[in-house]
């Protein structure tokens, strides 16, 4: 009987993933309102670009719904997260960064035709992030008015600006990079490679963020272009929209919107031109606070050095990038100020491992002459 194919099926504690899935498929083909981890497996179908005849297979199988209640099921999920979405952004308690980049498709036409053609369609893709553990008062755009008022960048000097780095940090991950090079590869030292990651996670730890997951939820992108300025005004009202910001709040807050390099800059550029000609929080877009993401900023930083650093390849002097980078048969970036990151990170690092491991070129000698010395003033 079915009970008594259902207790074997359950039996299978080996396999309880497949017990889950048999149960389900049973449950599925008897009623349709049991259909919790088939629509589960349909998604996933959907979200691989499973060809559509494969899923029409599997709900005739009882594996899926059928490819129309998928779809209409994902409607479904947007329009339930855009509700979430305008209620996070209407809450006054809570926080949240906005990430926007450029995207394009390349939409091939296949079959020629007339008034049809091959083009590139570009437009904006943006993500919400909501805050998890901040301080709620950091998105007062009353404090941030308060503190442009009160001008301190006016007495900002450069003996103050070096006095905000932490040279005994900077020290100690300086030892502790010396010290993973050696753990890294010196066979010998092996064994001390755990140590000295637990002191990167102790000792070198500095403002720890809480490990916590994220939740991520997209927004429905735009056709318009990043780099029309009118357009990337809309484009920002637009996701400021679906986040629940809209016009004349009763209490204006920041919400921090972040991208790539190109992203940043224009945003600042667009500030700047508004701030002038409309006095509203809103439409001026001053509750708006661009924030280069950090994975550009490790990537300018790693163009600067190599636009200083680099020199040329033929040089003798082993400080030169270039000249290290010559013996690796590494060829000269053709733009300094915008290198590839991962070849360029890749070489940056190999020649700091390599010039860590050469300065023992240089103790050695220094340790056996100072044993020299300390044995020739060794009384006889």
């Amino acid at each position: 009987t079915c009970l008594e194919l259902l207790k074997v099926i359950w039996s299978w504690a080996v396999f309880p993933d497949v017990a889950l899935h048999a149960i389900a498929s049973l449950n599925f083909s008897r009623t349709n309102r049991a259909n919790l981890v088939p629509t589960a497996t349909g998604l996933l179908f959907f979200a691989m670009s499973a060809p559509v005849d494969l899923m029409h297979y599997g709900s005739r199988l009882g594996i899926m719904p059928s490819y129309n209640t998928i779809y209409t099921y994902l409607e479904d999920l947007a329009n339930a997260d855009a509700t979430l979405l305008r209620e996070l952004g209407l809450d006054e308690t809570t926080g949240g960064a906005l990430w926007a980049d450029n995207v394009q498709n390349y939409l091939l036409e296949r079959d020629a035709r007339m008034g049809r053609h091959s083009c590139l369609i570009s437009g904006v893709a943006g993500t919400y992030i909501e805050a998890v553990d901040c301080d709620i008062t950091a998105f007062d755009l009353a404090r941030k008015r308060e503190l442009l008022r009160e001008n301190r960048r006016a007495d900002l000097t450069v003996e103050q600006l070096l006095d905000f780095i932490d040279k005994e940090h900077q020290e100690t991950v300086g030892i502790l990079q010396f010290l993973y090079v050696l753990t890294e590869h010196i066979p010998e030292l092996g064994g001390y490679q755990a140590r000295v990651s637990e002191l990167y996670r102790t000792r070198g730890a500095k403002q720890c963020v809480p490990v916590a997951q994220s939740n991520a939820h997209n927004l429905r992108s735009s056709g318009k272009k990043e780099t029309i300025t009118t357009e990337l005004r809309d484009v920002l009202l637009d996701f400021l929209e679906q986040v629940g910001r809209r016009a004349r709040e009763h209490n204006p807050r920041l919400i921090i919107v972040g991208g790539d390099g190109l992203t940043f800059e224009s945003i600042i550029r667009l500030k700047n031109l508004l701030a002038h000609v409309i006095d509203d929080a809103f439409e001026s877009l001053e509750i708006v606070e661009p924030v280069l993401a950090l994975w550009h900023l490790g990537w300018t930083e790693l163009s600067r050095i190599f636009a200083t650093h680099w020199g040329p390849s033929y040089s003798a002097d082993p400080s030169v990038l270039g000249h290290s980078a010559e013996k690796m048969n590494r060829k000269t970036p053709q733009n300094l100020n915008k290198v590839d990151y991962k070849q360029g990170t890749e070489t940056l690092f190999t020649v700091l491992d390599a010039r860590i491991l050469d300065c023992f070129r240089f103790i050695k000698p220094l340790v056996a002459s100072l044993q020299l010395s300390h044995k020739c003033r060794a009384p006889c």
